[in-house]
């Protein structure tokens, strides 16, 4: 964070995402592997999630929750206190040419910022 970097822990809750490394790094963001929002009204994956949630808020960690494709996952995030969600209920990937214009016509996008990668 010194160095202007910021951490986010990818594909929290499965693989190697660790909970030790919630307190080995400066994490800023942990990411809810989108499995959990795919089976989202089993109890095992509404506890995982609950939990993670409130893990987050406790540290002060920012949490996004991956994959939601329906208006039934985005509300139980809500409900969670989810901080971000990702998924193709809110949009598409779409291409740069098409995003580029869309992201500078937002108030206080940082215009500066936002430049073609290409």
């Amino acid at each position: 964070s010194e160095a202007g970097m910021k951490i986010s822990l990818d594909d929290f809750g499965t693989g190697y995402s660790s909970l030790q490394y919630l307190r080995q790094f400066p994490v800023d963001k942990i990411k809810i592997d989108r499995s959990f929002a795919e089976d989202i009204t089993s109890r095992a994956s509404q506890a995982v999630i609950g939990s993670v949630s409130v893990l987050g808020h406790l540290l002060g960690v920012q949490i996004i929750m991956e994959g939601i494709e329906t208006q039934q996952q985005l509300s139980l995030t809500k409900a969670w206190n989810i901080h971000y969600v990702q998924g193709y209920f809110l949009g598409r990937p779409q291409a740069q040419e098409k995003i580029l214009p869309l992201l500078k016509s937002q108030p206080g996008a940082g215009k500066e910022k936002l430049k073609s990668v290409a």
